[in-house]
């Protein structure tokens, strides 16, 4: 959709260049798209949420990027000291090669959205979107700096990576009780290359060394409980800190700067779902800062809109599939996540009473999610020759997933305890290898039956996984 105002058409649009963002556009460029990135604020900005946690540096790998990264100037930190489901200092270390990576994230930021603009997505920086409008056939965006109108653009596609300050408006739905963060970073501390977490009644507090010489730290808590207390926003949280166990030796210390404020609520877009418009990263939905993964995630969403987004470019006719895929694995992520956090801020016993702790703890539904399902112990022995069935309540059905760089539709089987449909395991399709089996087999035969269809399988441990999933019963 193009006008006679626009500077440029574009087959897609990128609102935010942050981590979602970057790399969703840097994905879409590298599959021959023409693709721009509006960003209002010049980098390397500001930015708390220093933490990379382990799952980055498979997503960074397959984009090219983890050497470049690697390079800058962070903080690997293996330990960890946590007080958290009882009183008691548990000391963290992480077997992963690079733990959970503390990194200036105005530097990082910086860094992706350089390595989109050198491989040809056009970047208006620092520039802000407004009037965005978008209808079946594409669609357009006007572009302001300093406050005044300075261009329009056209695109096919925009995908909202705003971020949690939601620069191009919309609705949200708040998912948990409303939670405020209280930063400070601190000249120097105590433990080196050691993250501290550590539960009070009306909050916790989170801290680590980021780069530069700083030690960066955090109280998240109810809103009411500042108000309740009348302090200024620096003695509530010097106070908070000195009556903690892990950080009262930052009571007193110096601060860089003055203390601040950001939302740390959990939340999610209530905009409509359309094939024209998605959201990635923050925009879409935030997590629980607790998780450290917002980053990782960030990135994971903003690959998914990429390869959503291309298939529509590349194949019209699979849109309604695309849509589908893009907005699944999205309630998915939030559905997943909320459980997470439901039950990491129930180990607090020692302050269940408490409105913090309860408010966030409340018990749901149990959900035997997809991820967690293969954790479960083995309960049989594959070289015992027990004779095996496909089970009776298997349902196969056809679902979006991605297949390369596009999403198609395979065939999935889902079984009475999954949470969904489920289209490969152990590196090979599910379904035709629950076809390839027919009546009473044993457990050795089905093996081998595996292995004729795929000789690096993981025979023994896939057939594992389709036992205590229900796929397969006792004959």
């Amino acid at each position: 959709m193009q006008t006679a105002s626009c500077i440029g058409s574009f087959d897609v649009c990128v609102v935010g260049g942050g981590p979602a963002g970057s790399v969703a556009a840097l994905k879409l460029a590298r599959m021959g798209h023409r693709v721009c990135v509006v960003e209002q604020s010049p980098f390397p900005r500001f930015h708390v949420g220093e933490s990379l946690s382990p799952g980055i540096w498979p997503i960074l790998d397959v984009m090219d990027l983890a050497q470049a990264v690697q390079g800058l100037n962070i903080i690997r930190r293996n330990v960890a000291f946590i007080r958290w489901a009882t009183g008691d200092v548990e000391r963290i270390r992480s077997t992963d090669k690079f733990g959970n990576t503390l990194i200036d994230r105005g530097v990082f930021d910086e860094l992706l959205l350089d390595r989109a603009r050198n491989e040809g997505v056009t970047v208006f920086q620092p520039a802000r979107a407004f009037n965005v409008c978008f209808d079946d056939g594409g669609g357009t965006v006007d572009l302001a700096v300093a406050g005044k109108k300075v261009a329009c653009i056209a695109a096919s596609y925009l995908i909202d990576a705003s971020g949690r300050g939601k620069g191009l408006g919309g609705r949200v739905v708040r998912l948990s009780p409303k939670t405020i963060a209280i930063c400070g970073h601190f000249d120097r501390g105590p433990l080196d290359n050691a993250a501290l977490l550590e539960a009070i009644s009306d909050g916790w507090c989170w801290g680590a060394p980021v780069p530069g010489g700083l030690f960066s730290a955090m109280i998240f808590v109810d809103p009411s409980s500042i108000r309740a207390s009348s302090l200024r926003p620096e003695t509530f949280f010097r106070t908070r800190l000195s009556d903690t166990r892990l950080f009262g030796a930052f009571g007193d210390l110096p601060l860089v700067r003055r203390v601040f404020g950001r939302d740390a609520s959990i939340f999610r877009t209530a905009e409509p779902e359309t094939s024209r418009v998605l959201r990635a990263g923050e925009a879409a939905y935030t997590v629980d800062p607790l998780s450290s993964s917002g980053v990782e995630r960030a990135l994971r969403s903003g690959l998914d809109s990429a390869i959503v987004v291309h298939t529509m470019l590349a194949r019209p006719e699979r849109t309604p599939s695309c849509v589908q895929y893009y907005f699944d694995r999205l309630h998915e992520a939030i559905q997943s996540h909320s459980q997470w956090s439901a039950d990491f801020y129930g180990e607090v016993t020692r302050f269940a009473a408490m409105p913090f702790w309860r408010a966030r703890s409340t018990p749901k539904p149990p959900v035997l999610r997809s991820s967690e399902i293969a954790q479960l112990p083995p309960s049989f022995d594959v070289s015992a020759g027990l004779p095996l069935t496909l089970s009776d309540d298997i349902q196969f059905v056809e679902t979006p997933c991605v297949m390369g760089n596009e999403i198609e539709m395979r065939m999935a089987a889902k079984s009475a305890i999954m949470d969904r449909p489920v289209v490969f395991v152990g590196g090979m399709e599910l379904a035709p290898l629950l076809n390839s089996i027919h009546g009473s087999i044993s457990a050795e035969e089905i093996c081998k039956l595996f292995r004729g269809q795929n000789s690096n399988a993981n025979a023994g441990g896939t057939l594992r996984w389709l036992v205590r999933n229900k796929f397969l019963s006792a004959a």
